[in-house]
């Protein structure tokens, strides 16, 4: 059952070697992707940009902003696995933004522990998962 959801930095998560019970959300900007191990049993690999309001560009490309398929897919990969995952990685680039509004809000609707303090997580991403669980 799952009882830890952590945010992480990609580089960190690249190193991992997953146990049974570990899961991954691995978060990617458009112009890279993380390099997993490939013993990864429970894994969800998305790709948006990290980004609090809509923009024109991100590095003379077209902008890739966090949608509610999205979140709609983080939402229905913890609750199908959260019986079987124990521990629940969550990267991004930097393990502060993106992953960390993930973090914070399976940790809210599943009662982990999380930093109720920290206040680095991107907001947009955060109420987009909130809304699309109200929605259902």
């Amino acid at each position: 059952m799952l009882s830890i959801c952590r945010h992480i930095p990609g580089v960190v998560a690249e190193k991992i070697i997953p146990s049974e019970k570990d899961g991954i959300i691995s978060i990617n900007n458009p112009d890279y992707k993380f390099t997993l191990h490939p013993d990864w049993k429970y894994k969800l690999v998305l790709i948006f940009d990290d980004l609090d309001t809509e923009v024109n560009t991100v590095n003379g490309r077209e902008p890739a902003l966090f949608s509610s398929a999205q979140a709609r897919e983080i939402i229905d990969f913890v609750e199908l696995n959260k019986n079987n995952m124990s521990v629940l990685w969550i990267n991004c680039v930097a393990g502060v933004s993106r992953s960390a509004a993930c973090a914070k809000f399976i940790s809210e609707k599943y009662d982990l522990p999380f930093n109720h303090n920290y206040s680095l997580y991107n907001r947009y991403v955060y109420s987009t998962l909130v809304k699309e669980d109200k929605g259902n």
